[in-house]
């Protein structure tokens, strides 16, 4: 590609959630995925933590070094000429200086942005508490603004996240989080799981930096989202979920003696389903993995 102008690609990205503008974020696991969200004409790509978990034979668990995927990151930025912002989820729950240093590394292969979530993935989703999120928002902008690189930090508020039973009071905790992140520095507040239009269109009218949702079933689709002020809509590992599940089906006729596509192709494979899925494989990979294999226990929703 020649030489890159990362500052023109962070102005790029930037310049994708100003007012009036609505993006679409493709959601990529390696090379080849965002290659081809490239080709197609999507103008950034988001990497997808299920998506490189699920590539490695484990469940969306945090359980993939962030060394190994800071190694992909390098690819992808290297490989297509659109903005590449990185999903650290939890940052391995890193503070103070392991925290910059990390985003100097971040930095150093070429992402213009971060995601960075308010839970620690696991057997259970752990909320990370406030004021040590506030203060880890800080160390990342301090530490990209010290690297002189205007890096767009996507703060991700799990209020809502794998909650069916979310209301009020998940809504306050919402708000209140997001407006403490925004003022610790964060450029974007990614909300997943909400889905209801009217918290949608009060959480748009209460916080004041654009506003980035997961598009979800049974929940408005791209143009209602665009139309209740929403910015940014990611797609999750719903891409890679029917890469998988379109292999599996295929694989599984192949192993049965019928001709691929022969049968009636089943919806893809749910979130929950792409993750007991990797358990099961990691389970006899490792006889005995310590995850609980029966992911029901462990996340009560099913979200895309």
């Amino acid at each position: 590609m020649g030489r890159v102008d990362w500052g023109a690609r962070a102005a790029t990205f930037r310049d994708l959630h100003g007012p009036g503008k609505f993006l679409l974020l493709g959601n990529a696991w390696d090379v080849g995925s965002a290659s081809i969200l490239a080709r197609i004409g999507y103008t950034a790509v988001g990497t997808t933590s299920a998506g490189i978990a699920f590539s490695r034979g484990a469940p969306d668990f945090g359980l993939v070094s962030l060394s190994e995927q800071i190694s992909i990151v390098r690819q992808i930025t290297s490989s297509v000429d659109i903005p590449v912002t990185f999903d650290l989820e939890s940052a391995s729950n890193l503070d103070g200086d392991e925290l910059a240093l990390l985003i100097d590394q971040v930095i150093d292969v070429g992402a213009v942005g971060v995601n960075i979530e308010d839970s620690i993935a696991g057997e259970l989703l752990t909320r990370i508490d406030t004021e040590r999120q506030i203060q880890r928002l800080r160390t990342v902008r301090e530490a990209a603004a010290q690297r002189g690189s205007n890096l767009f930090v996507n703060a991700r508020v799990d209020s809502f996240w794998l909650n069916p039973s979310a209301g009020e009071a998940e809504f306050v905790d919402l708000t209140q989080r997001s407006l403490s992140y925004i003022e610790a520095g964060a450029d974007c507040i990614f909300a997943p799981g909400l889905i209801q239009r009217d918290f949608i269109h009060d959480f748009v009218c209460s916080v004041p930096t654009p506003i980035n949702l997961l598009l979800m079933p049974g929940g408005p689709d791209l143009k209602e989202l665009k139309d209740l002020g929403v910015r940014r809509v990611s797609q999750g590992s719903s891409l890679v979920r029917a890469a998988y599940s379109e292999f599996y089906f295929a694989a599984q006729e192949l192993f049965e003696g019928v001709s691929v596509g022969s049968k009636e192709r089943q919806p893809p494979l749910s979130y929950t389903q792409m993750n007991r899925l990797f358990i099961e494989a990691s389970t006899r990979q490792s006889h005995g993995h310590p995850l609980e294999s029966d992911i029901s226990k462990i996340y009560p929703g099913d979200p895309p």
